[in-house]
């Protein structure tokens, strides 16, 4: 539980500097980006998801707020960024939570095509996207009775032959 609330505290700090440096001007932003532009990609290789979410949401503020300040730029390991997000993107290591894996997957796609944050529904609007119980008897009561009649004209057909 310590760590988790340390690890929280890590992300946190990341997601608010994030923050911040969208308010700054070109120049702070350009010498934060020679600081801590180096130190982000080993972010994302920590073992806790939300700080590799974390991490790589800050990564892509970094690359447009770059620019932004600079049309020209271009980051000196780029290949290997790219590498490591795309494993990131499709890791299947079995010693990944499946749940941690896909939320990863998710964040990571939603960010690459625009998506925006995942839509959040309540309690009701779950409720009334479900089919209704006795729609769903109905349905398969409807189902037996389909199949009941096709086998008995499949075994008729098949004494004909």
């Amino acid at each position: 539980s310590g760590t988790d609330n340390c690890s929280a505290l890590h992300i946190q700090a990341l997601q608010s500097w994030a923050l911040l440096l969208t308010i700054c001007h070109t120049s702070e932003v350009k010498k934060k980006l020679d600081i801590h532009l180096q130190k982000l990609p080993h972010l994302l290789t920590c073992g806790d998801v939300n700080m590799r979410i974390a991490a790589g949401e800050t990564m892509a503020l970094l690359f447009e707020l770059a620019r932004e300040a600079d049309a020209e730029f271009n980051y000196k390991d780029l290949e290997s960024l790219a590498c490591t997000l795309k494993s990131l993107a499709t890791d299947c290591n079995k010693h990944r939570a499946k749940v941690d894996r896909r939320k990863q997957t998710n964040v990571f796609l939603r960010s690459i095509f625009d998506l925006g944050p995942p839509l959040l529904l309540d309690a009701a609007t779950i409720k009334a996207m479900r089919i209704p119980r006795e729609e769903h008897v109905n349905n398969s009561a409807a189902f037996k009775a389909r199949t009941k009649a096709r086998s008995k004209l499949r075994d008729k057909r098949a004494d004909v032959g």
